[in-house]
């Protein structure tokens, strides 16, 4: 701390004296952006920055997600800012996507008889939520109440900056809902206390310094678990950073994955590492369908999911497959269809006639279902004309209002469809197409992962098809989407913190994916964790869980010839862990040996062995059983064969790394990322310089990439080192170290004390009265800072002001 108040007198002393080097401004555009700070306090930082010249305001100041401010400052400024030395990073402003009855029994919430310690019931009492949405409509009977005493507790309207966080979009509100109204409709927890954080109105898009402000907040408002249902199509550094620190700080956070439905589509802040990122399965057995598309009796699996509307019909419907271009009607002229299986292009156009003139309008579900089922046709599969599924509806505001779907109807990604397409134009196809009632499938929408090599995407899934919920004005709707998947985890969390309100929110994350459901595909197959992470959410077997396995997942990079080893601590969280037995569920090439080593009565360590004797690059995942007097828990194994070794020990100080690979390679770049904080550092290897290293800044895990360039393209190799051995550079950074002062900045600080004189004997030959006056006033409240002994913050504020 003294080290960081004299860095910032020094700053602030030195650039008294400074002239404003910074143009004359003419453009009045102003941007809002997030500005962190390396070590300085943000009002000092913001200081600095004022006498510099720089023309912004302050919005808000930054102390927990990160040491910083959003502001709004003159665009013409925002690249000179980032080249400051006392600034970290600087954020442009972007927008994130705002992206039940029923449901509570799929997810054995419905029944909960289980009790907390003092006898009472499960109900999220005592748990505080903060819903980070559109607000919260708090007129509504099932969430009544604002304020001491009402359901929603308080909150912050980020938009108006007021404290009446109003929904006036619904989003939030149907969140809400899931999670904890009480009345008509019961939430999972619905005697969990609400927190609503408006960040979002009418429409789909909110800001990120809305987000970062709000994740702010939560920390001052003591909150317990974080709902977000809002999220980008990307990765987003600051987003991303404040959910660690947020987390880190005990604020359990819990986000939707996306629905983008595609993999490598979960963004932030579902990306985040240590947030619980929620993807959605379908709901309650009489609204959600599952297919199955065989082609010529062969065995192939191919992606189809039926329309909602569409019929289910009790058998199999089979038949030849006949292109029908866009299903329009005039496609089907001289094609025979009868008693056959479409296949159809989304999309197209076709001619109407209103009022007496001929209008060309979009050619809708409902018309190629209809042309089909008018020409004879048995069934109609459409294909997405742009990569990827979608999710298709065929009874909405388009339809006629008599309109009744008659043959069955699917959809199929657009890749599958051309490849149905070219096999028709070399001979004659059969298909059969099956449709039954499947709750427990992942979502055709909910967003895929992996987001990293060294973590688990999405954590798991849980309903968020069919939903229905609170709206405004008092009413109820039903809604689809990872949006409503994730406030069922929310609130889930809720009855596990009313049962242990001691957990942190690794060991919450733990207790959610040990516990989850295995779920299964149409064809019967386990979904790959990329789809559905550990499983679907099961509330009441969470409940009963009372081993935590830290962590509750583990990922194994090999290469040809390697053998890897990774300990699992298993907890007890109430008396004592009892005999536990050690399975698993592994049918990969990959031999994985697991054993079980006790420690105590409360603890054990679960050894998972994996070798890699041949050369079989690939992913191969599986799961670890361990079974107690109290169930069963199951740990997501997830073995990466890399095509290239990373050796990376941790000695004197430093990371050594090296490259083994069996390709003949050029040279490769390797990227070192601490876990813990984000921070990375790169290297460059070749084979005749292949031992390198870097500093080991601070203790805890390293994530390590390295891409192998070669004669015939890239090749990938991973590594995961835990640091136990730091050193500092040398005495200079030792010191630097000790006063919290980044060498970037200790650099920039002797510069301006070298140029000092310089710049004295310039300035006392100008006349410039109001200068001087800012100059003695600054020194004048720079003493009594000194003399006073005050907080550095309250005394930059004044200075400031």
């Amino acid at each position: 701390m003294i080290g960081t108040i004299k860095y910032g007198l020094i700053l602030i002393a030195v650039l008294a004296l400074l002239p404003n080097f910074l143009p004359m401004l003419d453009n009045n555009d102003r941007v809002k952006v997030v500005v962190e700070f390396n070590s300085a306090p943000a009002e000092l930082s913001l200081l600095y920055l004022k006498i510099l010249g720089y023309d912004f305001e302050v919005i808000d100041t930054l102390n927990n997600v990160m040491n910083g401010a959003v502001i709004s400052m003159n665009a013409v400024q925002v690249d000179g800012l980032k080249d400051e030395g006392i600034v970290s990073n600087v954020y442009d402003e972007k927008f994130l996507k705002t992206n039940l009855d029923k449901s509570l029994k799929l997810i054995n919430a419905d029944d909960i008889t289980i009790k907390d310690s003092n006898g009472n019931g499960l109900t999220g009492k005592g748990v505080r939520i903060a819903v980070v949405d559109t607000g919260i409509d708090y007129s509504h009977p099932d969430l009544f109440g604002f304020g001491t005493g009402g359901k929603v507790v308080g909150g912050y309207d980020f938009l108006e900056n007021d404290d009446s966080p109003m929904d006036t979009d619904g989003h939030g509100t149907l969140v809400a809902g899931i999670i904890a109204a009480n009345g008509q409709v019961k939430g999972v927890a619905p005697d969990a206390e609400l927190v609503a954080y408006r960040i979002a109105s009418e429409g789909t898009y909110v800001s990120t310094t809305d987000m970062i402000r709000a994740l702010d907040r939560a920390v001052e408002d003591e909150i317990d678990v974080l709902n977000i249902s809002l999220g980008l199509d990307y990765v987003s550094e600051e987003i991303d950073s404040a959910i660690e620190k947020l987390v880190g700080k005990g604020v359990v956070v819990v986000t939707a994955a996306g629905n983008n439905g595609e993999s490598r589509t979960i963004g932030s802040p579902a990306s985040a590492p240590s947030a619980i990122s929620v993807g959605a399965s379908y709901n309650n057995v009489t609204m959600s369908a599952a297919a199955t598309l065989k082609i010529n009796g062969d065995d192939t699996k191919y992606y189809v999911v039926p329309m909602v509307g569409s019929p289910i019909p009790a058998k199999p419907v089979t038949g030849k497959l006949v292109f029908g271009k866009f299903a329009n009607f005039d496609d089907f002229t001289n094609v025979d269809v009868k008693g056959a299986i479409v296949l159809a292009e989304r999309g197209g156009s076709a001619l109407q006639n209103i009022n007496g003139v001929e209008e060309e309008l979009p050619l809708y579900f409902t018309d190629k279902e209809t042309n089909a089922a008018r020409n004879g046709a048995a069934a109609i599969i459409i294909y997405n004309n742009v990569l990827g599924i979608y999710f298709g509806t065929l009874v909405n505001e388009n339809a006629p209002p008599d309109y009744n779907p008659s043959i069955p109807v699917v959809s199929m990604p657009m890749e599958e469809g051309l490849m149905l397409k070219e096999l028709l134009e070399k001979g004659n196809v059969t298909a059969e197409l099956s449709l039954f009632y499947n709750p427990d499938v992942v979502a055709p929408f909910s967003s895929r992962g992996p987001v990293s090599p060294f973590y688990l995407k999405p954590t798991l899934i849980a309903p968020g098809a069919f939903i229905n919920s609170t709206t405004l004005g008092g009413s109820y709707n039903v809604t689809s989407g990872t949006s409503f998947a994730a406030p069922h985890t929310t609130g889930a969390v809720a009855l596990l913190l009313q049962k242990h309100p001691d957990l942190n929110p690794a060991e919450v994350a733990s207790l959610l994916a040990t516990s989850a459901k295995p779920v299964n595909d149409a064809y019967g197959l386990q979904y790959s964790s990329d789809s559905a992470g550990a499983g679907r959410l099961d509330v009441n077997a969470m409940l009963k869980s009372n081993i935590i396995a830290t962590p509750y997942y583990t990922i194994l990079h090999l290469s040809a010839g390697k053998e890897l080893s990774k300990i699992i601590e298993l907890r007890s969280i109430d008396g004592a862990l009892g005999k536990l037995a050690v399975s698993k569920d592994w049918n990969e090439p990959v031999p994985l040996d697991v054993h079980i080593e006790s420690v105590d009565d409360h603890t054990a360590k679960l050894i998972i062995d994996a070798k890699l004797p041949d050369p079989i690059a690939g992913k191969y995942e599986g799961k670890v059983n361990v079974e107690s007097e109290q169930g069963i828990i199951s740990i997501p194994v997830i073995v990466y064969a890399d095509e290239a070794a990373v050796d990376a020990t941790n000695k004197d100080g430093r990371i050594w790394l090296s490259i083994d690979s069996q390709e003949n390679w050029k040279f490769a770049k390797v990227k070192i990322k601490q876990a813990n904080n984000g921070q990375s550092s790169s290297v460059t290897l070749t084979p005749s310089n292949n031992l390198l290293s870097v500093p080991a800044r601070s203790v805890g895990e390293y994530w390590i990439e390295a891409n192998l360039i070669t004669k015939y393209g890239d090749i990938k190799g991973f590594s995961v080192l835990y640091v136990n051995d730091t050193s500092t550079d040398s005495l200079f950074y030792d010191y630097l170290n000790m006063y919290g002062i980044p060498i970037k900045e200790a650099l920039m600080i002797g510069a301006f004390l070298g140029i000092a004189s310089i710049v004295v004997y310039v300035w006392t030959r100008r006349k410039d009265s109001e200068r001087y006056l800012l100059r003695t006033d600054l020194i004048r409240n720079m003493q009594l800072m000194q003399l006073e002994k005050s907080d550095t913050s309250l005394q930059a504020r004044n200075l400031f002001i």
